[in-house]
């Protein structure tokens, strides 16, 4: 046991580092920078006093106590990393600085992103221009610019005067709705701003680093190469995404098939796509294998086109680990020093958190370790257990295997950010890693025949790469299509999915070392997640409650009535897939919601909740729903209601309605324009009356204890 915890010495110590990372993203603290160094110098000096101390006194424990000063040093270390790479801490951070119409110098540090109706990048300020001087900032700003002739001539580098004022990202404006403004804050963004041509002027190019300028000029051209020779949408956009990886070009429902279909990771450009790459320049540069002195150049030649790719690439974090540890493997073969593939994963996994401690919280980060984990720790076991002689037979068990052993290892992760599973995952796999790898070759092939003037034989591969994806896209769609490709809805929390991980790494620990105490951590996992689920399953099937949506120009209104729901919208917003993943979806599998019935009209009844006319019923509550103008009866007695619910721009008064409705509560749902609102909430502060507006305020909740 002690020899096989010094084989993967740097794991234990990339634990306690990580631990500091995320202990200071969940629970950040802003003392002085001065004070937490000289608090951990203080603990670690004492630990080592101990140490010694215990040394001199011939005591045999004092191995404890030097390992402790150790973990609390690497502990203390990725806490500190993590609040000296946090931009908003800084007393330079724009938003600190920041005037009302104040004119900033902003450097573009992406390249821009072409959208439907406008250009997506990021930006650093520089400068902030006040009383005739400069004062010089930093910060990140998520940067939107009107789409218009101006504005498709801007490029990485570039540095544009801007004067306008810069808005904090907004928070999510529905439960369980994705944490847009948090997600971007690990990249550190906290600010955006919308630019039409009337709100900046270029003050200069080129002002970035040219060699990264250089290589995404080279993407960008070999885009174009792509564009001229794969004819179809589907086949050229798939072609960007796995080649290139540019995944603007890809649709919603290319995305729906592929992530149904459990190929999505394909799109990606990942570890799989570098170890192809490594192995075609590995053959190309095969006569550098003379000696020991041409393989050293060859290993630097390798690991500069591994590195080349992964800036052409986009830098994604699962490449970065493919290439740093593609690096340290091949200095470690040249060396001749035999080192575990554990250290090496977790010494590449150190290294880009020096560089970026806040990539741990990037999903593609988490899955692109959990998989390269699952597939050495558990392939080998799964791939031991059936015995193949055929060697086409072998082939598909070896590929089967490898995606075992990597779904094993991501799924929980899958199920925490994604909800979902899919079913035929492995039958997908053997079908789009090999698909990976020849249009990987033919991709390369095809760009070097453009290159060295091979007109016939270009045309003929851009046909076949063409023919590859439309066929590998229709294989994808029929996978997709089968009963039950996707299983939907399963919603596990941060807490549960460890469980779940403690629960794999118990029989891991169980089939690796024969260890009988790993059944009682396998037991007790299962154990709390039966009891957690249990628990959460009560909670579920008590909850009675209103939601009203904020969607964009929509009505979404939810009655919930345990684990049973009615949900009533207009008509487009039921139609739109996307609109309905993102604001509502997460909730009904957070909220444990599985029979739904949705509906676009009214007149509807079910035992909780029914419509007439202008009213919804939810057990004994009233809801009155204006979205036209109604006529005013003084003479009609009052109607009692729980709320009323304005949409659609009505032409009405709060002061007319109130002669209808007897009620102190009126809602504004997102299908009002601001204008409109504004007059309502105004004349609800002159009547003393409660209102809230759901498109600024975000999701109206109601709960109801009865």
């Amino acid at each position: 046991m002690l020899f096989y915890l010094k084989e993967i010495s740097f794991i234990r110590l990339i634990i306690p580092f990580v631990a500091g990372i995320i202990g200071y993203v969940f629970m950040p603290y802003h003392p002085s920078l001065k004070f937490m160094l000289a608090t951990m110098l203080s603990l670690v000096t004492i630990l080592l006093l101990v140490h010694y101390g215990t040394v001199l006194l011939r005591k045999t424990n004092s191995f404890g106590w030097y390992g402790c000063a150790v973990y609390l040093t690497f502990l203390f270390s990725g806490y500190l990393l993590c609040h000296y790479y946090t931009q908003i801490n800084d007393a330079k951070h724009f938003s600190y600085h920041f005037e009302k119409n104040a004119i900033t110098l902003l450097y573009i540090t992406e390249p821009l992103v072409e959208k439907e109706k406008s250009l997506k990048t990021v930006a650093e300020a520089v400068f902030i221009s006040r009383d005739d001087s400069l004062l010089k900032v930093k910060g990140r700003i998520l940067v939107y610019f009107k789409k218009d002739s101006l504005s498709k001539q801007l490029k990485y580098g570039d540095r544009i005067w801007v004067k306008t004022n810069f808005n904090p990202l907004p928070e999510p404006k529905n439960p369980g709705e994705f944490n847009y403004k948090r997600f971007m804050s690990f990249r550190q963004v906290h600010h955006q701003v919308y630019l039409s041509s009337n709100d900046w002027l270029a003050q200069g190019s080129n002002e970035g680093n040219s060699v990264y300028a250089a290589l995404l000029d080279l993407r960008k051209h070999l885009s174009q190469i792509l564009e001229k020779h794969v004819h179809d949408k589907n086949a050229l956009a798939v072609a960007s995404s796995l080649i290139l990886g540019m995944r603007e070009k890809l649709d919603d429902d290319l995305i729906k098939a592929y992530s149904s279909s459990g190929a999505m990771h394909v799109l990606a450009v990942s570890g799989l796509h570098v170890g192809i790459i490594y192995i075609i320049f590995g053959y190309v540069f095969f006569f550098l294998d003379k000696n020991s002195r041409t393989k050293v150049l060859k290993t630097i030649i390798m690991v500069g086109i591994i590195w080349i790719y992964a800036c052409i690439t986009g830098l994604s974090p699962s490449v970065m680990r493919a290439a740093v540890m593609f690096t340290l493997i091949s200095l470690a073969t040249n060396l001749k020093r035999i080192t575990s593939i554990y250290n090496i994963l977790a010494i590449s996994a150190f290294i880009l958190l020096l560089f970026n401690p806040y990539l741990i919280m990037e999903v593609g980060f988490q899955l692109s370790y959990a998989a390269v984990a699952g597939i050495v720790m558990l392939q080998p076991k799964i791939y031991g257990l059936l015995y193949v002689k055929n060697k086409f037979l072998n082939s598909i068990w070896a590929i089967t295997s490898v995606s075992l052993a990597a779904q094993v290892a991501t799924f929980p992760i899958g199920l925490l950010y994604f909800h979902q599973f899919p079913v035929y995952f492995l039958f997908s796999n053997l079908i789009v890693i090999p698909a990976a790898s020849i249009i990987l070759y033919t991709g390369l092939a095809l760009f070097a025949s453009v290159h060295l003037q091979f007109p016939v034989l270009k045309y003929f591969l851009g046909w076949l790469l063409n023919s590859i994806l439309v066929i590998l896209n229709s294989v994808i769609a029929f996978i997709d299509a089968l009963p039950y490709s996707l299983i939907q809805g399963m919603d596990f929390s941060i807490f549960e999915t460890w469980l779940i991980y403690l629960l794999i790494a118990g029989m891991i620990v169980y089939v690796y070392l024969k260890i009988n105490a790993s059944m009682l951590i396998i037991l007790s996992a299962f154990a709390m997640l039966l009891f957690t689920g249990f628990n959460e399953n009560i909670s579920q099937n008590r909850q009675k409650k209103i939601i009203v949506y904020s969607v964009p120009n929509s009505t979404a209104i939810d009655f919930i009535y345990g684990r049973k729901h009615v949900f009533y919208s207009d008509e487009k917003l039921l139609n739109d897939r996307s609109k309905m993943l993102f604001h509502i979806k997460h909730n009904w599998w957070e909220s444990g919601l599985r029979k739904n019935i949705t509906v676009s009209v009214p007149g509807f009844e079910t035992p909780f909740v029914s419509s007439f006319e202008n009213y919804f019923q939810f057990l004994d509550k009233r809801i009155a729903r204006v979205n036209d103008e109604i006529r005013i009866d003084e003479e009609r007695k009052k109607m009692k209601v729980e709320m009323v619910l304005v949409s659609e721009n009505a032409s009405v008064k709060i002061k007319d309605l109130v002669k209808i409705y007897d009620t102190k509560k009126f809602i504004f749902d997102s299908s009002n324009q601001t204008s409109s609102v504004r007059k309502w909430m105004n004349e609800c502060v002159r009547l003393e009356l409660d209102c809230y507006d759901v498109n600024s305020n975000g999701a109206y909740i109601e709960i109801f204890n009865k």
